[in-house]
């Protein structure tokens, strides 16, 4: 019985060098998307846009666009307002309420706490809980000209806009 041998063909010089371009361009392009987003970032919270500190939300009220990049399409909008010293809001299902610590462009929120109303929304239990998850892991905020305020934690981000 004949043995089956499969040939492999022979890499040429010009593959391989054609395949060094390509990891080079790949990683230009890596790199100028890495500083594209870290420009898109600043211009969030510096610049022209309001400096993050403890004044810059007191007494504000927002209303939340998305969750994750994700719009947040409820027929009651979920909130969050600042206070000097809590922030409160209503999340989809409950009201909720912390007190919370700013320090430069870092926000923590401390000890949520909610109602326990009966929900039957599974849209809006599910943007309460995920809600709920982004405040409580938050590490840093954003504000912007354009009246935005962003929310970003280890658990994802919080996009919310100015009511007033």
């Amino acid at each position: 019985m004949d043995s089956l041998s499969i040939a492999r063909p022979a890499i040429t010089k010009k593959e391989i060098l054609f395949n060094k371009r390509d990891i080079k361009m790949k990683s230009i392009i890596f790199l100028i998307m890495a500083v594209l987003s870290s420009l898109t970032l600043s211009s969030c919270g510096g610049g022209e846009g309001i400096k993050p500190s403890n004044s810059s939300l007191i007494n504000t009220d927002w209303r939340l666009v998305s969750i994750n990049g994700v719009v947040a399409d409820l027929k009651k909008k979920v909130t969050l307002r600042f206070d000097e010293k809590k922030a409160s809001g209503f999340s989809g299902c409950n009201r909720y309420f912390s007190k919370y610590n700013i320090n430069k462009s870092s926000i923590r929120f401390h000890s949520i706490g909610s109602t326990r109303m009966l929900c039957g929304n599974q849209n809006a239990m599910k943007i309460e809980s995920q809600l709920l998850k982004n405040l409580t892991g938050s590490t840093t905020f954003y504000v912007n000209n354009k009246k935005q305020l962003l929310i970003e934690s280890s658990s994802g981000s919080l996009l919310f806009k100015r009511n007033n």
